[in-house]
């Protein structure tokens, strides 16, 4: 994508001044006449496109706002490296800045995730939380980087917002912080404390980030803006309209507001709001279902019969080539199929699956369509599940480190996992056994690794984040097909990061941190690898011993020293389509 030049240049300036004349401001008196304008950047963390980011800050160069902020995830963070950080800061603030304009930085969750990478971001942009008056209107930055919940932030950070938000008075407010709690609760009908706050102080506009899309919701008299990405990885799981590379820009003057979203080399005139994305994922879930083979036992499917429905709740007619994609060695017959479905009725196409080799990437069917206005392309995979059995251990096991031959003998076996980078190519250096009693579920994990072993375990806290440790995670899904997970990590040396995974209606998630299992753990570092026992509680995510079911599952290792990635399950995503199945007799 080239960047703007010239003439080019010349109608994105004046197609921005011709947004004061649009209708998609508001408007709110004020005692001081404002006339200014500000950007707003978004992420650019997430396998980060510099070349975006760069495009970004030549669009901004050229249009010279009067201030610029960004919504967080400005490095890649995530280290114990803080020479690395220190430069990788250097480099994004130098761009920022180069437009000679005050920027303003939200710190997001890959720029603060440790008491050093905090005083990091405090000497490379300044406080966290910061509020400024500019042409009498309030701008605050409110740092929610370690922070899951709207209903958890710590009381004296909410005090400090109002007092700011209270001593502004009646003039316009505008809030940065990075990740979008609004959404969330909006989508599940709950109150959220910042609203509430805003809604008092009569705050104008709430500008996020975090989810890498574009979207807006005005609820109470408050515009709230989900900013584009801005060089972070694009996401897969929202609407085409929303994902794409830009910024805002946001003009302010006497009488009236107005945000607009860009894409970089494009000004756009669609308006995504809340409620598209909110029906968005209503259509994923509803429109297209398929049918789930049979667990997949010995590693590879020689024939089976898929059945797909189609449902048509949309109120035009559907037409459309539905295609398969056939990632090798999937074979699906036929890997294409037309259909004509008139409004509110239903079509059932079959198909023929097989695979003799690698299951991950597994083949997806692709529909398009549209919707009130709208083309979309919904994507919906195959549900390929490996399927492990953990039977009723034959003694006690002990949680020691030493995997006594006695106590695993009779354990469930996973000998491969698959390789995240390299097209789903399987990796025989873990060996995983599962077994269960009457009131636990056991797990062991030898994990060989170079000789000798390069491995990393300095995180010593539980729940600390250990990014760059080595470690194996266990995903579970104790209800298949509901919206609670727990993933639960260990570093070599059996440290624990656990936490529960809330699945929303918005179709993302929530982190409570807050969740501890009530582990039994022994890690060892050995001359191979390390080898980790533990033992989890049934009670502990909500499974009583007098029906102990199927769950859901996903396992995965990283390396720290290949920074490989292997799972069980591929992609590792908190979604019940696309984990495994543990078989708990």
């Amino acid at each position: 994508m080239a960047l703007l030049r010239g003439d080019e240049l010349k109608f994105r300036i004046s197609f921005i001044l011709a947004m004061i004349c649009a209708s998609f401001g508001f408007s709110h008196s004020s005692p001081v006449k404002p006339n200014f304008t500000f950007a707003v950047v978004g992420d650019r963390t997430g396998r980060a496109n510099d070349e975006i980011f760069y495009q970004v800050i030549s669009d901004l160069d050229f249009i010279q706002p009067d201030l610029v902020f960004t919504v967080g995830d400005h490095v890649e963070g995530y280290s114990t490296d803080s020479l690395a950080v220190c430069d990788e800061w250097d480099r994004v603030l130098a761009e920022l800045r180069s437009t000679g304009k005050p920027c303003f930085c939200t710190p997001g969750n890959h720029d603060i995730w440790d008491e050093t990478s905090r005083e990091i971001f405090r000497e490379k942009a300044g406080p966290a939380d910061t509020a400024f008056s500019y042409q009498g209107c309030l701008f605050v930055i409110l740092d929610v980087s370690m922070d899951y919940t709207a209903e958890r932030l710590p009381q004296e950070r909410l005090t400090w917002l109002e007092e700011h938000l209270k001593m502004a008075g009646k003039g316009r407010k505008f809030v940065f912080y990075h990740k979008p709690f609004w959404c969330e609760d909006f989508s599940k009908n709950a109150t959220n404390k910042l609203h509430e706050i805003f809604k008092h102080y009569g705050v104008t506009a709430v500008f996020t980030g975090h989810y890498h899309i574009y979207f807006e919701s005005r609820v109470d008299g408050i515009s709230y803006y989900c900013v584009p990405s801005s060089g972070g990885g694009l996401p897969g799981w929202a609407l085409p309209q929303s994902t794409f590379y830009g910024y805002f820009l946001v003009r302010v003057r006497p009488d009236t507001v107005i945000a607009r979203p860009f894409e970089v080399g494009i000004s756009r005139h669609e308006v995504v709001t809340f409620d598209d994305m909110m029906r968005f994922n209503s259509l994923k879930s509803r429109m297209i279902k398929i049918d789930e083979i049979e667990p997949v036992i010995n590693g590879h499917i020689d024939e089976a019969a898929v059945k797909v429905t189609i449902e048509n709740v949309t109120s035009s007619i559907l037409e459309d080539t539905l295609v398969w994609s056939l990632p090798q060695p999937w074979r699906v017959e036929p890997p294409k199929d037309y259909i004509e479905i008139p409004s509110g009725e239903i079509a059932t196409l079959n198909a023929l699956v097989s695979c003799q080799g690698q299951l991950f990437p597994a083949p997806s069917l692709k529909m398009c369509f549209s919707d009130e206005g709208s083309n979309l392309c919904l994507v919906k995979p195959l549900k390929v599940r490996r399927q492990v059995v953990a039977p009723v251990s034959q003694g006690v096991v002990e949680i020691d480190g030493t995997l006594g031959d006695n106590e695993w003998k009779y354990a469930g076996l996973i000998t491969h996992l698959y390789n995240f980078e390299n097209r789903g190519v399987k990796s025989d250096s873990t060996r995983i056994l599962v077994l269960h009693d009457s009131s636990r579920l056991y797990i062991a994990f030898e994990c060989f690794d170079s000789d000798p072993p390069r491995l990393k375990a300095g995180q010593s806290e539980r729940d600390g984040f250990g990014g760059s440790d080595d470690r194996v995670t266990l995903l579970l899904e104790p209800e298949r097909g509901k919206t609670i997970f727990y993933e639960i990590s260990f570093n070599p040396k059996g440290v624990v990061s656990d936490r529960m995974i809330e699945i929303c209606p918005f179709g993302s998630y929530v982190m409570h941190p807050e969740w501890d299992a009530s582990l039994r753990v022994e890690g060892k570092i050995t001359d191979w690898g390390y080898l980790l026992e533990c033992s989890i509680p049934l009670a502990d995510i909500g499974i009583s011993s007098a029906n102990v079911p199927a769950m859901g599952l996903n396992l995965a290792r990283w390396h720290s020293g290949s920074g490989l990635f292997e799972a069980f399950q591929l992609p590792y995503r908190y979604d019940p389509d696309r984990l495994g199945i543990l078989v708990v007799r």
